[in-house]
């Protein structure tokens, strides 16, 4: 009889392990401020990952946005400085005419 309560008492390596590992698992979580033993602690930690994940989606996509704007705003930069260059030139080509081209010209001042 003594030898069945010792061989009761003993813990094989797995039981061991486990408990171990649960312990690990519940000192960690206390660390991170959650009791694994509560439902709604647990509910809370995960909601929280989650809008951590909800933001970090947010701000990629806000640093993608402004990429954009920038690139866009230097392309529209770049061409409205080409048009402006292009007008400055074309109207160094003009030639200013002293005598009206057409008969009918002087007539209207």
């Amino acid at each position: 009889m003594v030898d069945r309560e010792v061989e009761h008492h003993k813990f094989n390596g797995d039981d061991v392990c486990l408990r171990s590992a649960d312990l690990a698992v519940k000192k960690v979580f206390a660390i991170l401020g959650v009791d694994i033993d509560k439902p709604e602690s647990v509910e809370a930690f995960r909601e929280d990952l989650r809008f951590g994940k909800n933001l970090r989606r947010r701000v990629e996509q806000g640093w993608m946005t402004v990429v954009t704007a920038l690139i866009l705003a230097i392309a529209y930069a770049a061409y409205d400085g080409f048009i402006v260059n292009i007008n400055k030139k074309s109207q160094e080509f003009v030639v200013e005419r002293k005598e009206p081209l057409y008969r009918n010209e002087a007539h209207k001042e």
